[in-house]
């Protein structure tokens, strides 16, 4: 299982974490200024939790943990800091409009450091550097041996694109964007209406 747009890879029959790159405590410490003088919120990710590093969560942090079924938790910046969690990523959430600034003024520092994607309209991320659900992929097919053309992806937002690109069968969601489908060689129903099933059930299983 893959997870963290590919921060972390784990064993699905103890859910131990087999492989992961992470954020440092030095890429930490670079970020924090980046929440002050806007209305972004900072959060952080480990094995378990949906942290927010401010006293209390957003609506738009809690619309987002709402939609993964987490509830955010409250961390301090030194807490951020003290090295005892694998923080594998890190995003700035907020509105559409304070989003598209900020991505407008830091986009092209950021992503001198690390792996930037605009991944929804209110949530930009950072990734270690060439880290990604590619990288991820990839990784993991050459450990079990499987090639890039026995793999079907399917994705529906910018931060699957290279995963796409990666994969022999991409398969793009009916919700994903225009820019986004033109990377698929199939466009599966919307996240509301089964399409990863219909996909598995398309290209798999009555391929069989």
């Amino acid at each position: 299982m893959i997870k963290e747009n590919g921060c972390s890879t784990h064993q699905t029959g103890d859910w131990a974490l087999i492989d992961w790159e992470e954020l440092s405590t030095d890429d930490i410490t670079y970020l924090l200024p980046f929440k002050e003088g806007n209305d972004m919120q900072l959060t952080l990710f480990d094995e378990e939790n949906y942290y927010v590093v401010d006293e209390e969560a957003s609506e738009f942090v809690r619309a987002d943990t709402d939609v993964v079924f987490v509830k955010p938790v409250t961390l301090t910046g030194q807490e951020a800091l003290a090295g005892d969690k694998h923080l594998f990523q890190a995003m700035f959430v907020g509105g559409i409009d304070d989003t598209n600034a900020f991505q407008n003024q830091y986009d092209q520092e950021l992503s001198q450091r690390f792996n930037t994607v605009r991944s929804q309209q209110m949530i930009y991320e950072i990734l270690p550097q060439n880290v990604s659900k590619a990288s991820a992929l990839k990784k993991l097919a050459e450990k079990l041996g499987i090639e890039p053309e026995e793999i079907m992806a399917i994705g529906d937002a910018n931060n699957d694109i290279e995963m796409l690109k990666f994969a022999g069968l991409p398969i793009a969601m009916e919700n994903a964007s225009d820019y986004v489908k033109t990377f698929a060689k199939d466009v599966t129903a919307s996240n509301n209406h089964d399409g990863v099933a219909k996909a598995i059930q398309k290209w798999i299983l009555d391929k069989k």
